[in-house]
């Protein structure tokens, strides 16, 4: 008997190992990638594979495997619902501004025997000052899927290569929203891109949310610094600004 379910096994699986694979993407809707493909890799065949990029399945199987993935798939991972991602910057603004006042101070020098006098400026003075200001702007996405949010310049630059196409250094972040009840979860994949000698400098990071559907939700700050000088027919003025802007998001369904 033992002997006879052997022989069975052997002839399911040797067919599916030799049987010709195909390469597909099936993108996910509400279902974290990984998740499904931990349950779909228990039902391949040695030489079939699945890995995922993103919230996208890689797949490699036969077309019988793909058949019975793709209802697995359907079954697992419900349409995304419509949202509206609403994105709120708030500029948090301080720095000093410190002029120099005309303030007559003898001094005296001997040039040659002559007593000269000179006009300094030793006087310096601080002011703070404070500002707020609000911005926004809002997308519709789907649930499951990235939006982009831009948060900065974007710019094209031609790239000596092959085929000569140009590439674009943009700033902003992609975020992902998921529902859980009453509760949004916020997958935020940042992209900053920037022009560095001829080519394109860039850097990611992902991070991860949660709050209350419809309410504001914290995801991060940009900071800025500036500093300058101005000549005015006082002085000199002396400005150090500095801008922190904090990042909010907001989910509602449509």
């Amino acid at each position: 008997m033992k002997v006879l379910l052997l022989a069975i096994s052997l002839c399911w699986f040797v067919p599916q190992a030799w049987a010709e694979r195909m390469l597909t993407t099936i993108s996910l809707h509400q279902a974290e990638a990984e998740q499904i493909a931990r349950v779909l890799r228990s039902t391949l065949a040695p030489g079939s594979s699945i890995s995922t990029y993103q919230n996208t399945l890689v797949i490699r199987a036969t077309a019988a495997e793909l058949r019975q993935i793709h209802a697995l798939v359907a079954e697992l991972d419900s349409k995304g619902r419509q949202l509206w991602i609403s994105v709120r910057v708030g500029e948090q603004e301080g720095g000093g501004s410190y002029f120099g006042q005309p303030h007559h101070q003898p001094i005296t020098r001997v040039n040659r025997g002559i007593h000269t006098e000179i006009e300094t400026r030793v006087t310096v003075q601080e002011r703070h000052f404070t500002g707020s200001a609000e911005t926004g702007q809002g997308v519709r996405a789907t649930e499951g899927l990235p939006a982009y949010i831009a948060t900065g310049q974007s710019l094209t630059t031609p790239v000596t290569s092959r085929w000569r196409e140009p590439v674009v250094a943009q700033q902003g972040f992609y975020v992902t929203a998921r529902l859980d009840g009453s509760t949004v979860l916020l997958t935020i994949r940042q992209e900053n891109a920037s022009l560095q000698g001829g080519g394109v400098d860039k850097q990611q990071l992902r991070s991860h949310v949660s709050g209350g559907l419809g309410q504001w939700i914290a995801v991060g700050a940009i900071s800025e610094q500036a500093s300058g000088v101005a000549i005015d027919a006082d002085g000199r003025q002396l400005t150090n600004t500095k801008t922190v802007s904090s990042v909010y998001i907001r989910v509602l369904l449509q």
